[in-house]
C-alpha cells in the first residue's frame, strides 16, 4: 500500500533526473512536439505480456497533478494501470503508465525534480537505488524502491521524448524490471 502511494504520487505530476547515459537534460527544441493525444501514447492490454487485467484508463485532469507538475506548466495527461494478481492477492503486480505534456521548455526539468523525489523517500524502512540509464527517449532513468520488511519492490522508468514525460513503474513482490524496459521501448514509440 505504501509503494502504491509513492507511485501515486510520482505519476501525479513529477519525473527525476537524467542519468549518466544521457546528458544533462536540455529544453526541447522548438519543433519537437507530439502530434497525437496522450490517449493515443497509452499502453494497451494486448502489448502487457503475461496474464493481466486492466485496472484503469483515464484522461488525467489538473486535480490528477500535482503542484509541481502545475508549476511546469503541465497541459494535459493520461494514466492507464494493469494488474495480474496471482492465486494469492498478495503477490499482486500492478503496471502503471502516467503521460503527461508539458511546455517545451520545461519538459525537462522534471527529471531532477522526480530523482530529488525518489532520493528523499529513502528511509530506515525504505531503500531507493537508482539504477543505470534505460535509454529510453531523449532522457531517462531508472530506480528500484524496496520496502525491506515487506520485500515489495518498485521499479520506475522516467523518460522525456518531444514535450512528453511519462512515467512506467511495476510493483509487487514479484517484479520483473526488463519487462518494463521493453515495455518503455514500446511506449516511447507511440510518442509521435
Amino acid at each position: 500500500m505504501a509503494s502504491f502511494l509513492i507511485i501515486s504520487v510520482c505519476i501525479a505530476g513529477c519525473s527525476s533526473n537524467a542519468s549518466s547515459a544521457h546528458t544533462t537534460p536540455q529544453p526541447v527544441p522548438e519543433n519537437t512536439i507530439s502530434t497525437v493525444e496522450p490517449s493515443e501514447m497509452a499502453l494497451q492490454l494486448a502489448e502487457i505480456p503475461g496474464i493481466f487485467t486492466l485496472k484503469e484508463k483515464a484522461e488525467r485532469v489538473a486535480s490528477d497533478v500535482s503542484q509541481t507538475a502545475h508549476n511546469y506548466g503541465w497541459i494535459k495527461g493520461y494514466t492507464v494501470s494493469f494488474q495480474n494478481i496471482n492465486i494469492d492477492p498478495l503477490s499482486a503486480i500492478v503496471i502503471s503508465q502516467g503521460i503527461s505534456v508539458y511546455p517545451r521548455a520545461n519538459v525537462t526539468k522534471l527529471l531532477p525534480e522526480m530523482k530529488a523525489h525518489y532520493v528523499n523517500v529513502a528511509n530506515e524502512s525504505i531503500s531507493v537505488d537508482e539504477l543505470p540509464d534505460p535509454g529510453i527517449g531523449d532522457y531517462s532513468q531508472a530506480f528500484r524502491i524496496t520496502y525491506k520488511e515487506s520485500n515489495l519492490k518498485v521499479y520506475v522508468i522516467d523518460f522525456v521524448k518531444n514535450d512528453v514525460y511519462e512515467q512506467l513503474s511495476m510493483q509487487g513482490t514479484t517484479t520483473d524490471y526488463e519487462t518494463l524496459k521493453n515495455l518503455g521501448k514500446v511506449a516511447v514509440a507511440k510518442i509521435k
